[in-house]
């Protein structure tokens, strides 16, 4: 376990007492000591508090491991925004018989910010109650099916329907 280092402010409200109401707070009391399954503070023992030295490795091994893919996956998704008006260079227009006059390719392009913004809040709802590691790893993944599944439309329909996914 990582020894945890408290800024004396939390460690003054660690030392408060619970209230004198607090079941749980009774129950520990009465067992003694021959039943006493507190740690830390309320136990007598100390805080271990991280030095400096430790917190900045710490620090430095998270960022070699979690900078490079957040950067990979903002250049992902980078690629896929910029994907689209891309596609117009080469006459997706043309590939899939949409029609200049109709706006439809900005209709395509706009509707992705229809579920995204829809979905933007339950999703932060739903990391909150899941592993992030978890829910987060099947973000990316789904994005990239649908992104391959973007690349692989033959009908304006099936572009309509990606970009909403």
């Amino acid at each position: 376990t990582l020894p945890l280092h408290l800024p004396p402010t939390m460690a003054a409200v660690d030392n408060m007492a619970p209230p004198m109401s607090d079941p749980a707070h009774d129950l520990k009391h009465e067992k003694g000591s021959s039943g006493d399954s507190t740690v830390g503070v309320e136990a007598g023992q100390p805080v271990p508090v991280v030095s400096e030295e430790v917190e900045k490795r710490l620090i430095r091994k998270l960022d070699r491991r979690i900078i490079p893919v957040c950067c990979w996956i903002y250049l992902m998704n980078f690629m896929d925004r910029v994907g689209i008006g891309n596609a117009r260079v080469f006459d997706i227009e043309d590939d899939l018989n949409m029609d200049r006059d109709a706006n439809q390719f900005q209709l395509a392009v706009s509707i992705l910010f229809v579920t995204y913004c829809l979905f933007e809040t339950p999703s932060n709802l739903i990391i909150k109650r899941m592993k992030p590691a978890r829910y987060l790893a099947g973000l990316v993944l789904i994005w990239g099916i649908i992104a391959v599944c973007t690349g692989l439309v033959q009908s304006y329909a099936a572009l309509i329907a990606c970009r909403l996914l």
